[in-house]
């Protein structure tokens, strides 16, 4: 069960956190590279996922075949995505209206149904905190 959250982890983690990471870090950084970077790291994930089911027989293609460990398979789709969302980045025009509202800091206040429903988080969190302790 341990092996297979973390490879399940190992699957779906690469993209987002190519995109968390690139996003923070790197101002150039477009939303289509982030889309195409999420799109195809979990297409990857998905296909690796399928070379490593073993359906028919007991092989995982990737891992015993290939000799590649899930942990590998990870850090290999980490520089697959950073590549695309560089590339894809590089390729297309940020969106002029999204820099300058995060620069100047005029993000739109959300509407009182958002502030509900994190309060009810919150607290749905604690209770839960307080009822498992």
């Amino acid at each position: 069960i341990f092996e297979a959250i973390n490879t399940i982890g190992s699957y779906l983690a690469p993209p987002i956190v190519v995109v968390f990471l690139w996003g923070v870090f790197w101002r150039r950084g477009t939303a289509a590279g982030a889309l195409a970077a999420l799109s195809s790291g979990f297409a990857i994930g998905f296909l690796a996922f399928l070379f490593d089911l073993p359906v028919f027989g007991e092989t995982k293609w990737l891992t015993d075949r290939a000799g590649i460990p899930f942990m590998m398979q990870g850090w290999w789709s980490f520089v697959i995505c950073t590549v695309i969302h560089v590339g894809v980045s590089l390729v297309t025009k940020p969106d002029p209206v999204a820099i300058a509202r995060v620069e100047v800091g005029k993000f739109d206040s959300p509407p009182p149904a958002v502030w509900l429903v994190t309060a009810v988080m919150i607290v749905l969190l604690i209770a839960g905190y307080w009822y498992f302790e």
